[in-house]
């Protein structure tokens, strides 16, 4: 299942249930443009009570995915039926989305801050409880946008601070940005995936790049625009972030 919110008001929109071909199935949920931003989301928390609940409920189970439009959506598929969303789907766990076209750890839009402001703003509205696997995604928007190493690695480094203090027992991953690698064009686009890379590692931070991806599989010929896949282009890719998933331990709990 799929859950998606996002505020600027990030607006909690319920997700359908998902299988993804060769994968197990797990829970996402969805996310709205921001005005405070909510994350995509799964199942519950539709009204007033649901911060009552969030507060006791168990969440080792879920993925919460702090992204852009490669998680959000785009070009026609929604957040649940993303590569990011369904790849974590595949390991079991319920996806709770945060996540708004045109953002970054500097690139905000119109409509919604960049993750550092939107989390440290509250406009990012975050689970409370601790989760199973805390997913920061991106760094598409901030090579368009032509933002400076710096300037990345400085939001970033003050974000993953504030979300490891928020959540201090949930395991961490960094997505990187999706391209056609350097031989093949990838430009900025690559060159952000090699630094969020080495800002990974100096932080103990597991990563996963997609640098390359486009082109190591076969997906150039799948994409909706430039930058973003078809339905049928995000259900490959899935299958291979579900992959390094596994290979990397990282598997939502059994249920009890």
């Amino acid at each position: 299942m799929a859950r998606r919110r996002w505020t600027y008001g990030w607006t909690l929109v319920l997700a359908a249930t998902l299988a993804l071909t060769g994968c197990s199935t797990g829970a996402v949920q969805q996310a709205s443009p921001l005005a405070t931003i909510p994350a995509t989301a799964t199942s519950t928390a539709t009204d007033t009570t649901a911060a009552a609940t969030a507060t006791t409920r168990d969440i080792s189970g879920t993925a919460v995915l702090l992204g852009d439009s490669q998680s959000g959506g785009a070009a026609g598929v929604a957040a649940s039926h993303t590569w990011v969303n369904l790849g974590l789907q595949a390991q079991g766990y319920t996806v709770d989305t945060v996540a708004a076209g045109g953002t970054g750890f500097v690139a905000h839009s119109g409509k919604a801050p960049n993750y550092l402001d939107a989390v440290e703003s509250g406009k990012a509205v975050l689970p409370q409880g601790d989760p199973g696997l805390m997913v920061i995604q991106g760094g598409g928007n901030d090579a368009a946008l032509g933002a400076t190493d710096a300037a990345i690695l400085a939001n970033a480094t003050r974000l993953l601070k504030t979300l490891r203090a928020r959540y201090p027992d949930s395991k961490f991953l960094l997505i990187g940005t999706l391209a056609k690698g350097s031989a093949n064009g990838g430009g900025r686009r690559t060159e952000v995936d090699t630094l969020l890379a080495g800002f990974a590692q100096r932080n103990e931070l597991p990563f996963i790049g997609a640098g390359d991806w486009l082109s190591k599989y076969h997906l150039t010929h799948q994409l909706a625009d430039k930058v973003h896949l078809t339905a049928s282009g995000h259900v490959k890719l899935a299958k291979v972030l579900a992959a390094r998933l596994k290979a990397m331990g990282l598997q939502a709990p059994a249920p009890q």
